[in-house]
């Protein structure tokens, strides 16, 4: 209940309301966190047959959404990095605390989320996750070829509500 109130207030951040739903907080509702420096992308957004699909990085081509994200990273001051597994995930998320980094902004399916939710709650660092506009391993009964870094689809990234979030919560975003 607390979460269905939190998103009507999504509209506040340039997000429309009937997109409010794809848009997950992750320890602190939207309004609780901090600048963002690191933007955490799937690897199932690169095309199958990318040099950089099973690694981080992008050379920026243009074939697929990432090359999009990766530039959005660069305008708003964020880190992009490449997520290849669940396993890399936790790690990357771990890491990033440790280091210091006070909130996370990213891309997952709702289902990758509702799954790991508890997972994103123990780790403890804060962010912001913007569901993919596609269909999914879940959808497609690949979840454990996904969870090991394997799915041989593309998903798509919802490139306009991401950057509605990353204005929001970017380093060099606007406040408010």
């Amino acid at each position: 209940l607390c979460e269905a109130l939190e998103r009507t207030t999504y509209v506040r951040y340039g997000i429309p309301s009937d997109q409010a739903n794809y848009v997950f907080s992750v320890v602190k509702p939207l309004a609780e966190i901090p600048r963002c420096s690191v933007l955490l992308l799937p690897y199932c957004a690169k095309l199958p047959d990318c040099e950089y699909r099973y690694r981080d990085g992008c050379a920026q081509c243009g074939a697929c959404c990432i090359g999009d994200a990766y530039r959005l990273a660069e305008e708003y001051g964020l880190t992009p990095i490449s997520i290849q597994s669940y396993e890399h995930l936790e790690d990357t998320l771990e890491h990033l605390k440790q280091e210091g980094v006070e909130a996370f902004v990213g891309s997952c399916c709702e289902p990758f989320y509702a799954k790991h939710r508890d997972d994103f709650e123990r780790i403890g660092l804060p962010g912001i996750l913007v569901d993919v506009d596609s269909s999914t391993c879940y959808d497609l009964g690949q979840e454990e070829e996904a969870y090991a870094g394997r799915f041989e689809n593309q998903t798509y990234l919802k490139m306009d509500l991401l950057e509605r979030v990353v204005a929001r919560v970017g380093k060099n975003g606007r406040t408010g």
